[in-house]
């Protein structure tokens, strides 16, 4: 269960990076604005009940209840019982325009720090080190290595890096 937490950080990671340096400018806004509407006790994190809420107001999608429920837990990848920003952005976002090959592209070159054309564990724990040192410990980063790393050579190639992001289940 540890090992799927690390991971799903790390993809939340990916995600605010994709959102923040590739998504316009405009649909980022109107996210943030949705999301402070959602807090109606502004303390900055969304409880399900705000989700439940906010998400029959603002969302244009018909969810039930335990849909609310599911995609809630599903985001609350810390599980604190609140969303902060960044789970809230992974589920508010549109999925398919986020993680099409160009917008991953620009992401893994972003974690690349070498240049290289590959990712190592190095570059893991420094990228996640700036926005998080929780998951920048050498137990969190090879949980994440293990994780993408599929054929165990020690770096993450692109192709491997795109399996993680498109994988539904992370």
């Amino acid at each position: 269960m540890k090992q799927y937490k690390v991971t799903r950080l790390f993809k939340q990671q990916v995600f605010q990076f994709i959102t923040h340096a590739i998504d316009s400018k405009d649909n980022l806004e109107r996210t943030k604005l949705i999301f402070q509407q959602m807090d109606v006790n502004n303390d900055g994190v969304l409880s399900l009940k705000e989700l439940r809420a906010g998400y029959k107001k603002h969302i244009n999608v018909v969810a039930t209840d335990e849909e609310i429920t599911a995609i809630f837990h599903h985001a609350d990848s810390d599980s604190t019982g609140f969303l902060k920003w960044p789970e809230f952005v992974e589920i508010a976002m549109d999925h398919e325009k986020l993680v099409h090959r160009q917008n991953l592209k620009k992401a893994f070159e972003f974690f690349d720090l070498d240049g290289s054309g590959t990712i190592q564990t190095h570059e893991i724990k420094e990228i996640l080190g700036r926005v998080n040192a929780e998951l920048a410990v050498d137990g969190a980063v090879k949980k994440i290595f293990e994780r993408i790393d599929v054929n165990k050579d020690g770096i993450i190639d692109f192709d491997e890096f795109c399996t993680f992001m498109l994988d539904i289940n992370l």
